[in-house]
């Protein structure tokens, strides 16, 4: 086994930035507030400047594409239980 060097062990910097942001905050560093705003406000507005229409559209045709594939997959487990009707030799 190799040893373990302590000193990249210390909360230094040059590491993860998410254990950089760790290590600031355990020296006490005091974080800026982030304002309130609402998450769907955006995305309501549909404007084309915010960059959002392309993720709705996105979000639309996949909703879209799953609502048919869940037809699919219906009509054919109906199929399959007509057939499957007259194989009952499961039930005991």
């Amino acid at each position: 086994m190799q040893k373990v060097d302590q000193g990249a062990l210390s909360t230094g910097s040059g590491g993860d930035p998410r254990s950089d942001l760790m290590s600031q905050i355990r020296d006490g560093t005091v974080l800026r507030p982030v304002g309130d705003r609402e998450p769907n406000a955006d995305r309501s507005s549909g404007s084309a400047g915010s960059g959002e229409v392309g993720t709705d559209a996105l979000a639309d045709a996949l909703r879209r594409a799953l609502a048919e594939r869940g037809r699919v997959i219906r009509s054919s487990d109906e199929d399959d239980s007509d057939s499957n009707s007259a194989n009952d030799d499961w039930d005991d």
